[in-house]
């Protein structure tokens, strides 16, 4: 469980496993879009990463930020 926001252009991945409903799949997916297409501008471009939709990207909200 994460303790607070994590800033998702810096949040590395033992912190992303941390939160709940994170799995090793959409953790390496997250960094690695980051890697390839650079900073998310808003929490909602999660969608566009595999295995993530908008109910992951809700229970995601509390423990990440974006700056």
């Amino acid at each position: 469980m994460a303790y607070g926001k994590y800033i998702l252009s810096a949040v590395i991945y033992e912190q992303l496993q941390n939160i709940r409903g994170v799995g090793p799949a959409i953790v390496e997916n997250t960094i690695k879009s980051r890697n390839i297409n650079g900073q998310f501008e808003s929490m909602d471009e999660l969608n566009n990463v595999s295995y993530i939709g908008m109910a992951t990207i809700e229970a995601m909200r509390p423990n990440i930020t974006i700056s």
